[in-house]
């Protein structure tokens, strides 16, 4: 039997007195898992979510962002962030490390983001392709990737 923690692939070994079925392969994966699995209940907890929330948007959104369409959440992360409202504390969706930090980094302002969409287009070289994933392209733009 493979240890139960994430990013672990050695085999796991009995504990006495933990029960016949050994899960971990050592202390310091059990607390690595568990201080993984606390982090998880923490952080969509605080948002009003649950790991079920999570799994259900997972799901809706087909392992994706909502925002770039990329299947890797990226940074140092393993899941996708649960996006939110900040004002309502309501559920956006799931997104990868940079589309959350860029969407924190405007505040929720659409205005400022607007403004940032404006900003890149009036600079934008142009030849130059941009790649958006199927189905989040404007009309009438061709993005060639």
């Amino acid at each position: 039997m493979i240890c139960k923690a994430e990013d672990c692939d050695n085999p796991a070994r009995p504990w006495p007195g933990r029960g016949p079925q050994p899960l971990y392969c050592s202390k310091v994966c059990v607390q690595r898992q568990n201080h993984r699995n606390q982090d998880r209940r923490n952080r969509y907890s605080i948002h009003g979510a649950t790991l079920d929330d999570y799994d259900r948007l997972l799901m809706e959104q087909e392992g994706r962002c909502a925002i770039c369409g990329t299947d890797s959440p990226g940074g140092n992360n393993t899941r996708f962030a649960f996006d939110h409202d900040h004002a309502s504390n309501r559920s956006r969706g799931l997104l990868c490390y940079l589309c959350n930090v860029g969407l924190g980094s405007f505040m929720d302002d659409r205005i400022r983001l607007q403004r940032a969409i404006d900003y890149l287009a009036a600079h934008a070289p142009a030849q130059r392709g941009i790649h958006t994933p199927p189905g989040l392209a404007p009309q009438g733009i061709n993005t060639p990737c």
